[in-house]
């Protein structure tokens, strides 16, 4: 079995090492640092499609495959786990179930959010879920996916 990556895989991996190196890294101690949500950088990944990475382009993603994405995440982890986690939380825990057991109704107004998927934001410390009714989930890691 030949384990080596095709060109279109090695091309993405380049991508996503340069996106991690130039937007990423800059930001990742002082993000850490003070706990604050990367919004600018959530708002250039969403427009380069990286959050929406193994879902039909009809319904927003790009289309990819699953290695694509776990390249994705691979590349963004090694200088910034907080935003890797941001990744793999929106795509795994929250969009991938609605795109794999949604209603057409519930794709369709789940995934209308914010470039792809769900809109991400930021939970202040001293928040709690109740606060904003009950058409939130929350994730403990500090970020909330709005339905």
């Amino acid at each position: 079995m030949d384990f080596r990556l095709d060109t279109e895989h090695e091309e993405l991996v380049e991508l996503y090492r340069q996106f991690a190196e130039q937007e990423v890294k800059p930001l990742a101690a002082e993000i850490d640092r003070t706990e604050r949500f990367p919004r600018e950088t959530v708002d250039k990944m969403a427009e380069m499609g990286m959050l929406g990475i193994p879902f039909p382009e009809e319904w927003g993603g790009t289309g990819m495959d699953n290695l694509s994405y776990a390249q994705c995440i691979e590349e963004i982890a090694k200088v910034c786990a907080t935003t890797a986690v941001i990744i793999s939380g929106h795509t795994s825990l929250c969009v991938w179930p609605i795109y794999n057991f949604g209603t057409e109704e519930q794709k369709k107004r789940g995934f209308s959010f914010c470039g792809f998927g769900v809109y991400v934001r930021y939970r202040p410390q001293g928040i709690f879920k109740s606060d904003y009714g009950p058409k939130m989930n929350q994730v403990t890691a500090g970020v909330m996916l709005l339905f």
